[in-house]
């Protein structure tokens, strides 16, 4: 209770104090940096031309062998978080997904291109609709972070592309050391050691190999 005459000017003057206080409070409320949360995103694309497949390769039936590549990059259901997003060719069989989910593994925010290209980072790069989605998931809290299989350049110009940071070496480097078969010949030519190995490329190699291990 306020006893006696009230000092008009003092208590504007305490208002005006107690507003400045406010605002400034505010401001430094919409000025503190918040840290921005990593949002994963999973591309697992195997490039064909990244195979360095020679004409010694003996795949009977290219095609087929093209198929099962566009099945490849649902490895990555193994290693995504409920929240991370992927990139597939083509939505996964919904038995296999549920079990995943049940035992708390992949995700169901799954993204898949509209549009068709040698390999699912070519379908992604064609289609503007999924690289505009994309680019908007970083534009809020969130830094979105690209996880490939390997690192080339479709999936650096991905990156470019949304505003993303990519969970890999530069790709000059990725397409150097891509291939199990690649490494050890570049090895052998330069006379560097090298762990032993056999180039499987047939099931008859993997069967001697293992007939090899058995008599060991």
């Amino acid at each position: 209770m306020i006893n006696g005459p009230i000092d008009k000017n003092l208590l504007l003057g305490q208002v005006g104090h107690t507003l400045i206080l406010k605002l400034i409070t505010l401001f430094c409320d919409k000025m503190t940096l918040k840290p921005k949360k990593s949002l994963n995103v999973f591309i697992h694309t195997l490039h064909l031309s990244a195979l360095k497949l020679t004409a010694s390769s003996h795949i009977s039936d290219i095609e087929l062998f093209k198929s099962q590549l566009n099945e490849y990059p649902e490895r990555a259901l193994l290693l995504v978080d409920s929240d991370d997003y992927i990139i597939l060719n083509h939505y996964p069989d919904q038995d296999y997904l549920d079990y995943l989910m049940d035992i708390g593994i992949g995700t169901r925010n799954i993204l898949i291109p509209a549009t068709q290209g040698e390999s699912l980072s070519d379908n992604v790069l064609k289609d503007e609709q999924l690289l505009t989605f994309l680019r908007k998931l970083g534009e809020t809290e969130n830094q979105v972070v690209l996880h490939p299989y390997m690192s080339t350049p479709a999936e650096a110009e991905i990156a470019s592309k949304i505003n993303a940071t990519v969970n890999g070496p530069p790709p000059e480097l990725a397409m150097k050391i891509n291939s199990k078969i690649y490494l050890p010949s570049l090895l052998h030519e330069l006379a560097l050691p090298i762990p032993e190995y056999k180039i499987a490329n047939s099931v008859t190699v993997i069967e001697t190999a293992k007939q090899s291990r058995k008599n060991v």
